[in-house]
């Protein structure tokens, strides 16, 4: 059995009772535990976990076993629907495609300073 039932488990746990940053630092320290992620790995728990919980958490699991990834957190802006938010995995700066962006970023969980944003500015 793979880990990322269980990760997944645990960060909605996690996002329960502590702050999303905190939850991503607790995440990353327990996937160090477990070898990376391969590609194909990573795209199988994305099926798995679709469709399971939120999208923050399943980007949460997904990321615990990937090195060089990062979680943003950003809005869905669909022309006439109300404002939501959503959640999405980057690995080495691109969109993993299965969690993939449908909006703009308004925060990244690693604390990178995020580029200047696409939204128009409020008067």
């Amino acid at each position: 059995m793979t880990p990322d039932p269980l990760m997944h488990l645990l960060a909605r746990t996690l996002l329960r009772i502590v702050s999303p940053m905190r939850a991503r630092s607790i995440m990353m320290g327990v996937g160090a535990l477990f070898p990376a992620a391969t590609p194909s790995e990573l795209r199988r728990a994305s099926e798995r976990l679709s469709k399971r919980g939120t999208c923050l958490s399943r980007a949460l699991a997904l990321s615990a076993r990937t090195p060089a990834s990062e979680v943003v957190i950003g809005v869905h802006l669909l022309p006439g629907a109300e404002l939501s938010a959503h959640a999405w995995l980057e690995i080495d700066g691109k969109p993993f495609d299965a969690l993939a962006p449908a909006g703009a970023e308004i925060a990244r969980l690693q604390g990178r300073k995020k580029k200047a944003s696409a939204w128009p500015r409020m008067a």
